[in-house]
Parts: C-alpha cells; structure tokens; sequence
C-alpha cells in the first residue's frame, strides 16, 4: 500500500504540462532572436523531433541508468538551466549573441526532458503501483496530466503578461521540489520486484518515524 500512496502527483503533471509553457515561450525567444517567421516552424520541428530523439534514447536508458537517477536528476538539472534561461532573458539586451543562447537553452531543457522526466514517467506507474491498482493510477496519471495541460494552456499567457520572463521560476520551483521528492522518497525501481519495491517504501517510513 506504501508503494501506492507516494507518486502518482508526480508523473501525471510531470509527462507534458510542465514543458508545455516552454513551447509557448519559445517563438518569442526565436522573433527576439532574428528568425523570420517563414523559418519559424522548421524551429519548431526541431524541438519536437529533438523531444522524439531522447525519449527515444531514454528507452535504452532506463534499465541502464534507472528510473530515480533519470528522473530526479532530470527535473534537476531542468531547474537550474531554466534558471540560467530566466537570467539570459533579463540580460538579453546586453549582447547580440544572448538570444542564440537563449536558442540553445530551450533546446537543452527539451533534450533534459526527454531524457528524464517525459519517458521515465511512462513506466514508473507501472514499477510502483500492484498489478490491481495500475489501471487507476494511470487513469488519476493520466486525468492529472490533461487537466494540468488544459491550465497551462489557459493561462500560461496570462502569466507571462504579469510576470514576463520570470515566469519561468514558477517552473524552476516545481522542477526542483520534484527532484527532491524523487531522490529522498522514491526509491529505485530499477531491476526490483513490487515486494522488494514496497519493502523500500516501508523501510523509509519506519526511518521517518524513528526520527
């Protein structure tokens, strides 16, 4: 029951909301850097195939690295580079070459993504829910996940007109309370049975009560 009770919030916002508001980002970042309009859509191709390419590559990933490294240390590092972007864009009109940074930057969160938390959190359902309860927690995963999308599309432009380029540190905030909660609560799932898993879950929770 341990093991049912501890992360179904986390992957069902984590699969596509939270870098949704980047894509609606992006073509601002890409009209103050130079690119003409014409050309802004082989841009967006390319953050969608970069996407394609490490979820991919996170596949043969998985069973190597394990899903709490992949996914802890994803959200992560997403935070910290969405801290630098948040910098990058105060500073933008300093120097000519910022934005391509900029660029660059929106290409390393999506690249982090897909290497972590977008394919990880397709199969840790799977390792931390009995057989018996998974149908419902993909089901709660995936409602979770939608309505979070729905919000984020909704009022994503609301944000960024009140909040502009910092509205990313909302994001920054939620990537690395996501790792935490990953990398102490979360056990690694990589090659465990669910008795060995929930064994994990109750061996942390008699370690919290002891404290």
């Amino acid at each position: 029951m341990a093991a049912s009770d501890s992360s179904s919030p986390v992957p069902g916002f984590s699969s596509a909301a939270s870098t949704l508001y980047l894509y609606f980002y992006a073509f601002d970042i890409f009209r103050e850097s130079g690119v003409p309009e014409n050309q802004m859509h082989y841009l967006a191709i390319g953050l969608g195939a970069t996407e394609l390419f490490t979820v991919m590559l996170c596949s043969f990933l998985i069973d190597r690295a394990g899903r709490k490294k992949l996914m802890g240390y994803g959200y992560l590092l997403m935070g910290i580079t969405m801290c630098v972007l948040t910098v990058m864009l105060s500073i933008k009109d300093l120097n000519p070459w910022i934005p391509y940074v900029n660029i660059g930057l929106i290409f390393c969160v999506i690249c982090i993504y897909g290497l972590g938390p977008s394919g990880v959190s397709m199969a840790l359902p799977a390792d931390l829910f009995l057989q018996a309860w998974r149908p419902s927690a993909y089901v709660i995963s995936g409602t979770i996940n939608w309505i979070s999308m729905f919000l984020v599309g909704m009022l994503f432009g609301y944000v960024v007109d009140g909040l502009g380029q910092f509205c990313f540190l909302i994001f920054v905030a939620y990537s690395i309370c996501s790792a935490a909660f990953l990398l102490y609560f979360v056990p690694e799932t990589k090659g465990k049975t669910m008795v060995e898993i929930m064994e994990d879950f109750k061996q942390a929770e008699l370690q919290e009560q002891g404290r």
